[in-house]
């Protein structure tokens, strides 16, 4: 579908088109020059390295409706200009967008978000049952039936004074000869403030379902926000932020490399996991985002395990290893406050030597810190050690992630990822896991319930 119509830029109209990935916009060529160029010191014109357009709002119709475009997009990417004789025109790829009406106002409050997509069935045990039968006096016809009883598990809780709950639904539409299901994910939202606060909900879900698909890349086929007044908005996504070079393929979502965590056992922390991640609280660079990444253990892999993992340990151990006596830690403390003096004080060279010591004064052992979480988290992991691991002591699996970590981010030597190594980081993916659900309140049964919920691998484990 294309978008057209005008945009306000220094109290001109401008030109827009919009095909859902690249925005168009042609100025004049006095405004072209305003717009991407500025005055040097010199009097003469040169490129301006201020984006002019930033995220931000179009006004235009969408098949003859007045209709508002929000449109998101990375500053980094910002486009392309070009002018020549008989056009000039400002090129931007937009990432996300909202459409919505004329109408809509912000805030808003008690909005429904429907995450809906075809995949969605197995995880929230929405699966239809349906007979159809043709006559040739009354046409198609026919019964659905589906069982409901997870859209009964609810997870809700107030997250920033904001009341969020979110549960399975589901709806039909019969077209013609056609029937179609929709699963869906029903998140009910007090209120919401507006456009960039509806886009953080909607990013914070996707990385829900991401976290729960964490072998499968699970994108929504439609994103529908319903305002308390009945008018409705669309949430789009650029179809590009869903695909990558390696992983163009349509996955199979009953392949045994992909499985998850189901609603029925997701839900009991669902909506606390959601609060992680809308805060920005949790490190998630690591969970795969390609077929081959779920698939293979790279150098990319390895370097992006090590880091969550140490990002967690920080959240759960702020004051490092607890092995370490109280002595020590006092000894420690004095020194920092020592060196945060002669800190604070210094200036250029002296001042990050200091800074240096002070990063330094707690920094143990990746190989020390993986093994104490190991044991700690012990219980959490018997399911996954026993399978994958169980050739491996706790002090192997320790010792490789640390080993092939240090190669990987200083470039001792050219890694070459064996077997042992790719089990290893296997359980460590499933160390992070368990940590993060650790800290929010899962039981060690549920933990290890939802890892080999996740990491199972029919026909072979």
């Amino acid at each position: 579908m294309f978008y057209s119509g005008k945009v306000n830029y220094c109290d001109n109209e401008i030109d827009f088109q919009f095909d859902g990935k690249l925005l168009s916009i042609y100025p004049s060529f006095e405004l072209f020059k305003e717009i991407t160029m500025h005055k040097g010191k010199n009097g003469g014109w040169i490129l301006s390295t201020i984006k002019p357009f930033t995220n931000g709002v179009l006004e235009g119709k969408v098949n003859g409706e007045p209709t508002i475009i929000h449109f998101f997009f990375d500053p980094m990417g910002y486009g392309t200009t070009r002018k020549d004789f008989t056009e000039c025109t400002i090129l931007i790829n937009i990432k996300t967008f909202i459409t919505y009406n004329k109408d809509i106002s912000f805030p808003a409050t008690n909005v429904k978000l429907t995450y809906r997509s075809s995949h969605l069935h197995r995880f929230l045990n929405l699966i239809p049952r349906y007979d159809i039968s043709s006559n040739l006096d009354s046409g198609l016809c026919g019964q659905v039936n589906c069982s409901t009883d997870t859209t009964k598990f609810v997870s809700a809780k107030s997250i920033n004074s904001v009341d969020v709950k979110i549960k399975p639904s589901f709806s039909c539409k019969w077209g013609g000869a056609k029937f179609e299901f929709y699963p869906e994910i029903l998140t009910t939202v007090t209120s919401i403030s507006d456009e960039t606060d509806l886009l953080k909900i909607y990013e914070s879900l996707k990385k829900l379902i991401q976290y729960a698909f964490m072998r499968i890349n699970i994108y929504p086929d439609t994103f529908i926000i319903q305002f308390n007044d009945g008018s409705k908005a669309e949430i789009c996504s650029n179809l590009l932020d869903s695909e990558s070079e390696d992983d163009k393929d349509v996955e199979d979502c009953n392949s045994i490399w992909t499985d998850f965590i189901p609603w029925a056992i997701f839900y009991k922390h669902a909506i606390d996991i959601f609060e992680q991640i809308y805060n920005n609280l949790w490190y998630m660079d690591n969970i795969p985002k390609t077929k081959n990444e779920r698939l293979w253990v790279s150098d990319i892999i390895i370097s992006k395990e090590a880091a969550a993992f140490e990002h967690e340990f920080n959240e759960s151990f702020p004051k490092g290893l607890p092995t370490h006596s109280d002595e020590r830690l006092d000894i420690e403390k004095e020194i920092e406050q020592e060196l945060r003096l002669l800190y604070e004080s210094s200036t250029g060279k002296k001042r990050k030597v200091y800074k240096g010591f002070i990063k330094h004064i707690r920094n143990d052992a990746l190989e020390d810190k993986i093994k104490y979480c190991l044991v700690e988290y012990k219980p959490c992991l018997k399911w996954i050690k026993s399978t994958i691991g169980y050739k491996l002591s706790l002090d192997n699996i320790a010792e490789i992630c640390s080993t092939v970590r240090n190669d990987v981010d200083h470039g001792n030597k050219k890694i070459e990822i064996d077997k042992k190594t790719a089990r290893a980081y296997g359980i460590m993916r499933a160390l992070i896991y368990a940590m993060q659900l650790k800290r929010i309140g899962y039981d060690n049964e549920d933990i290890n319930l939802a890892i080999m919920n996740l990491f199972y691998m029919k026909g072979i484990v």
